[in-house]
């Protein structure tokens, strides 16, 4: 998943030598309207460009190996500043390449080549000016308006869990561990046949694999080129309650906050201790769970619990004692976690805006 806001590219000097600069995953190459000073091309990685809009953002592309960015910026003659902000989707390296540098190597070629790179150079702006003008004078994005918009609605979430069980089920090998299939295989479906960004695409596996439910494995040639879906169960429970959720009103939705989770998570921790069957009631002492919390200086407490009570997920405490159907807290527990990962995403999507 993408983490907050990390560090930018260091600033480039006109006539640095071209090198090697590494970014990690979520770090801000450059933002746009920055002061362009370099452009680079992708040596390992994977680059995201967008622009910001509303309390969204406007996805562009995503860039590979091979690839070029920021060149654009140079054929700007007047205010060489950047048109789109650009991240890392992963860890990667690029060849920094200063303007100063690459004007060196542009002087050299032959003149009529120099016309043609220009030329084209100034076609492309003008189309850029022209998607620009055209977003600037539309009210909503996607069919969301800007203030309402999210990285991840109800709708993409629903259309990937179907896609991935597709997928997965329709063109993977069946293997020990579940499904398996090649990387390429698999954006080859989810980007050119369902036709879904591809950002999305890089973020929702991230999720997968933090909840244990996807797993990538190398390949013959040792490369990480494989993904194995472990957990079929829980795709199908996932889109079961995502699209029960989006047909309910706000208030009536499912909320769990991220600190109640945490002491679900703890209340699951103890009923293992117990290695008792996963049926019926368990109780559990709600006042050595807050001490344990106290202790390791975590700011959880009784209110957190009463949030799980108030969605009817829990009993109300009695002396001191909670409980819960200990059978109902181990199914959903997985899935409040995911909708929580994706929450905490959307609301790092929106205040980097």
């Amino acid at each position: 998943m993408v983490v907050p806001r990390k560090k930018k590219a260091t600033k480039t000097k006109p006539g640095h030598k071209p090198r090697i600069v590494e970014f990690k995953q979520g770090d801000i190459i450059f933002d746009e309207k920055d002061k362009a000073e370099a452009l680079y091309i992708i040596k390992e990685g994977q680059i995201r460009l967008f622009r910001p809009k509303g309390k969204g953002f406007v996805e562009i592309a995503v860039l590979r190996k091979g690839e070029v960015i920021g060149e654009m910026a140079y054929f700007d003659e007047k205010q060489a500043i950047r048109s789109c902000s650009a991240s890392a989707l992963v860890n990667t390296k690029v060849i920094e390449i200063g303007f100063g540098s690459f004007g060196k190597a542009i002087k050299h070629l032959n003149p009529w080549f120099k016309t043609i790179i220009f030329t084209l150079a100034d076609r492309l702006r003008d189309s850029n000016d022209l998607v620009k003008n055209l977003e600037s004078n539309s009210l909503s994005y996607g069919g969301i308006k800007s203030s309402e918009y999210k990285f991840f609605s109800f709708t993409d979430l629903v259309k990937l869990l179907n896609y991935f069980l597709i997928i997965f089920k329709g063109h993977g090998e069946k293997c020990e561990e579940g499904y398996k299939i090649n990387r390429k295989n698999l954006k080859y479906h989810l980007l050119d046949v369902f036709n879904f960004p591809e950002s999305k695409v890089e973020e929702f596996i991230k999720i997968m694999e933090e909840l244990n439910s996807l797993q990538i494995t190398e390949d013959e040639n040792k490369n990480p080129n494989n993904f194995i879906l472990v957990n079929q169960g829980f795709f199908v429970e996932a889109l079961q309650f995502i699209d029960g959720q989006r047909r309910l009103e706000q208030n009536k939705r499912l909320n769990i906050p991220h600190r109640s989770e945490t002491f679900m998570a703890k209340i699951l921790e103890k009923f293992q201790e117990t290695e008792q069957e996963p049926k019926g009631n368990f109780e559990f002492d709600l006042i050595k769970i807050c001490e344990d919390f106290k202790a390791k200086k975590m700011p959880i407490g009784m209110e957190d619990f009463t949030a799980i009570v108030s969605q009817g997920l829990a009993e109300k405490v009695v002396e001191g004692k909670g409980s819960v159907d200990i059978e109902k807290i181990i199914k959903i527990y997985p899935i409040i976690k995911f909708k929580n990962i994706v929450e905490k995403i959307n609301k790092e999507k929106a205040e980097k805006s």
